[in-house]
């Protein structure tokens, strides 16, 4: 999207520029099931009212505007936290998913807050769609530099807001005026080499993609193959696995839940795994979040042209792979209960 300077606004990380407009909002937040840990936790900090949408594996996870127009109703305020490319799934809204959604928005007057914050991490386009291309007066759109730019640690976010909006922008202003004064001098110097976007800096962020897809592809064709379900990965670097066709081998060694799982399999197997339920799916899932960004950088990009090659993988991510491999010998021992 195009903005103006004066529509955007800078801080600390888009994590705590989120809080402040969740602050601000009086509003039902509406959170798909399969959302970041922190949007629940800031809204209940304010004791506002919050639903959470039961999306669905068959969807990847991603809410559907049918979902969105049989939960709300007309002259109640809602606002959708949508995030895309997703953590802790992985998938990326298509242009026409967004647009369907975007036309519920409109009819019942929800608004969104987009949070972008994986956008360039993209697997099959420079950028993630945004909805706000669809809703551009009722959209709210959140990035920042740790993530697309490979700089964990430096928190600077923005949030975009649009002129329809200006009622929030002065309320912004005051509350920022009143908890942080700015982000950190080094970390804005950082961030204006980081904005002009040369060549070379959009070079090595296809480079970043496509390693991370290279190693995507690994973990989700091998695991697979094990019979678990998972979520495929079009962004970003997460995605979710599913131990639900094997509830009833992992009752009988006593794990009815992720949370379960996840600390069997690490005191046993030395696997982390974070369990479902922190990012709202039902206590009793068995979906779990894995993580793919265990690897060595700087020599994953000596390689030109990253492939899903074993070899290649091998000396890049010996990590992943002893965890995928570990994971399979779990599951082959549950097999055999």
């Amino acid at each position: 999207m195009t903005a103006r300077p004066e529509q955007i606004f800078i801080g600390p990380g888009s994590k705590e520029l989120l809080y402040q407009i969740v602050l601000i909002l009086d509003t039902t937040f509406l959170i798909p099931k399969g959302s970041w840990v922190s949007y629940i936790p800031q809204i209940k900090s304010k004791n506002a009212v919050y639903k959470i949408i039961d999306t669905q594996e068959q969807h990847q996870y991603k809410v559907t505007a049918e979902q969105l127009n049989s939960i709300c109703h007309k002259g109640v305020p809602y606002t959708l936290i949508l995030n895309s490319p997703n953590n802790p799934t992985g998938a990326v809204y298509t242009e026409d998913e967004l647009k369907e959604i975007a036309l519920i928005c409109k009819d019942l007057d929800i608004m969104v807050m987009s949070d972008e914050i994986y956008s360039q991490m993209n697997f099959t386009d420079d950028y993630a769609p945004s909805i706000s291309k669809y809703l551009p007066e009722r959209t709210i759109v959140f990035g920042g530099l740790s993530k697309v730019f490979s700089g964990g640690g430096y928190r600077l976010g923005f949030a975009v807001i649009p002129d329809q909006m200006e009622g929030l922008k002065k309320c912004l202003f005051s509350l920022i005026s009143e908890t942080y004064s700015c982000v950190a001098a080094p970390i804005q110097h950082g961030a204006i080499i980081a904005y002009q976007y040369a060549p070379p800096l959009r070079a090595y962020i296809g480079q970043c993609k496509a390693i991370l897809k290279a190693i995507a592809q690994y973990v989700h064709e091998n695991l697979s193959s094990m019979g678990l379900l998972l979520t495929h990965p079009s962004g970003g670097f997460y995605m979710v696995v599913s131990f639900e066709p094997y509830r009833e081998q992992l009752f009988k060694r006593g794990i009815s839940n992720a949370k379960t799982l996840c600390h069997h399999l690490l005191e046993d197997r030395n696997i982390a795994l974070l369990p479902g339920a922190d990012f709202y799916f039902d206590q009793s899932s068995l979906c779990c979040r894995l993580a793919f960004v265990d690897f060595d950088g700087a020599l994953a990009l000596q390689v030109d042209t990253p492939t899903k090659d074993l070899s290649y993988l091998k000396r890049i991510c010996p990590n992943i792979i002893a965890g995928v491999e570990a994971i399979q010998d779990f599951i082959e021992d549950v097999r055999a209960i």
